[in-house]
């Protein structure tokens, strides 16, 4: 026979009243209403960039000359990407425009490289990336791509339309003045 045994603590104890004994089930109610209306209508989660249009630079090789010749390319045609998507308000503005520049930039890039130079505007994968305050999800995307050589090194990409990152340098930041520091060098003639 087993020995028995006295349950401690099984004592009735007075309850205390909640504090917020109406609130908590009401903000419970409000979290499964904002769920509900989430999970069955959606919130759209707007992506800037999903009607984009980008350039892609791959460069020949991994080695530090491949890379430099790469960044070189990037920079010469910098002006006539900026020239191309100036005043662009849709993707295919920016699309014609850099169609018609691709002569131009192909010029450039065979004087900086002693690699054949391959440029295109085709669907490409690009991976997500965090701009500013926006994330782009992986996905394909309409690019303009520029192959270096065997076109097998690390890539330069970033967004032509909209612009991420050849950003118009339009506003001058203004120089930060403190009021009271102002005052004190015109009250004592500092």
């Amino acid at each position: 026979m087993l020995p028995s045994l006295k349950v401690i603590g099984l004592e009735e104890k007075a309850v205390p009243k909640k504090r917020f004994g109406k609130l908590v089930p009401f903000v419970e109610l409000m979290i499964g209403l904002f769920l509900f209306y989430v999970i069955f209508t959606g919130i759209p989660a707007e992506d800037p960039t999903a009607e984009a249009f980008r350039v892609r630079i791959i460069a020949h090789s991994n080695s530090l000359a491949d890379q430099a010749e790469k960044m070189a390319v990037e920079q010469a045609i910098q002006p006539i990407l900026l020239e191309a998507v100036r005043g662009s308000v849709s993707v295919n503005d920016v699309k014609i425009e850099v169609e018609k520049a691709i002569p131009a930039m192909k010029e450039v890039a065979m004087q900086l490289v002693s690699k054949p130079v391959a440029i295109a505007i085709k669907q490409e994968l690009f991976p997500p990336k965090v701009w500013e305050a926006m994330f782009t999800s992986q996905d394909f995307y309409e690019a303009l791509v520029i192959e270096i050589g065997d076109a097998r090194g690390d890539n330069w990409w970033c967004n032509l339309f909209p612009s991420l990152c050849y950003k118009e340098d339009t506003l001058q930041e203004e120089k930060t003045k403190f009021f009271v520091w102002e005052w004190l060098k015109e009250k004592f003639d500092w």
